[in-house]
């Protein structure tokens, strides 16, 4: 085994709201977040017996083992702790309770149903991409596309739409299109409330209603330059990403400016963003920016489906 020290010094602006610096606690927990982040392969344990910390190492999503007593003659290690810690954890070959972690294969057959498949059921359901929550999944499946992190089905009601080293993120998205008739143009607005976090893991919910994720990603739906002249032209249109354009925010300066207000204009939007109107291509490496990481384009994932 091989031990690396490292100084890190995490940033009041790239954290959880709730992660406050001149708290020891959270700042161990901040640092344990960037370590993680700077190692995404890796597997992260702090150890402690500290029942404060283990709290909030778990509401942050981080695994903790407990020492064992200390005695005069054993010295716990690193190398015992995590020993000790996977002798144990129950070895299964079946997945645990919570979030899916698996993608579905479109192709699966669904039983009793004759030939139908679940690509199938997809089409049938989803289809109508312009729709409100379907374009919302939409809008956050292109920016998880665009970091490289859509290995992992969607959590419809995780406490952050997208999880990205060790980074909370949420998506939200608006447009003037809509899917219904219109006599006029609706003006888009995105929703920023705070919320009461929810844990899929877990399944408890926070009783403090709070914004956890750490970036903002607000995805405006502008529509194709020609008008579409059908209904079909008007929910492909959805799907190309060159008619979507990006703004991207930390949530400090959302705090800060609007700390109770649940939604916001486009204007109030460019306004906050960090970067001006952001392409698609020019996405991941405006993301990566704002939280500090080296920017790159991301690689395609490889997508395990069961």
């Amino acid at each position: 085994m091989t031990a690396v020290f490292e100084h890190l010094e995490p940033r009041a602006d790239r954290l959880s709201s709730w992660l406050d610096l001149d708290v020891p606690d959270d700042r161990f927990v901040a640092s344990t977040l960037l370590l993680q982040s700077s190692h995404p392969g890796s597997r992260v344990y702090v150890a402690t017996s500290d029942l404060n910390l283990q709290t909030k190492l778990a509401a942050a999503g981080l695994p903790f083992i407990e020492p064992p007593p200390a005695s005069p003659d054993t010295v716990p290690t690193v190398e015992l702790l995590l020993t000790r810690h996977m002798a144990e954890t129950p070895c299964s070959t079946e997945e645990p309770i919570g979030p899916l972690r698996r993608l579905l294969d479109p192709d699966s057959a669904l039983p009793g149903t004759g030939s139908a498949t679940v690509g199938e059921f997809w089409q049938w359901a989803f289809s109508d991409v312009l729709s409100n929550a379907t374009r919302g999944a939409f809008g956050e499946y292109l920016v998880a596309r665009c970091l490289g992190i859509t290995s992992e089905p969607r959590i419809a009601w995780d406490a952050v739409d997208l999880r990205y080293h060790g980074h909370g993120i949420e998506v939200k998205t608006s447009s003037r299109h809509q899917a219904w008739p219109s006599p006029k143009p609706t003006p888009p607005s995105f929703d920023i409330a705070a919320h009461r976090p929810w844990d899929p893991v877990t399944g408890l919910t926070e009783p403090v209603a709070r914004r956890v994720a750490g970036l903002y990603v607000f995805c405006h739906y502008v529509g194709p330059e020609s008008s579409a002249t059908s209904n079909l032209d008007r929910r492909i249109a959805v799907l190309n990403a060159e008619n979507w354009e990006f703004y991207v925010t930390p949530t400090t300066a959302i705090a800060a400016i609007e700390p109770a207000r649940p939604r916001l204009s486009l204007s109030a939007v460019m306004h906050l963003a960090e970067a001006p109107r952001v392409a698609y291509a020019d996405l991941k490496s405006t993301i990566d920016g704002i939280l500090g990481f080296p920017t790159s384009p991301a690689a395609p994932e490889s997508q395990a489906t069961l």
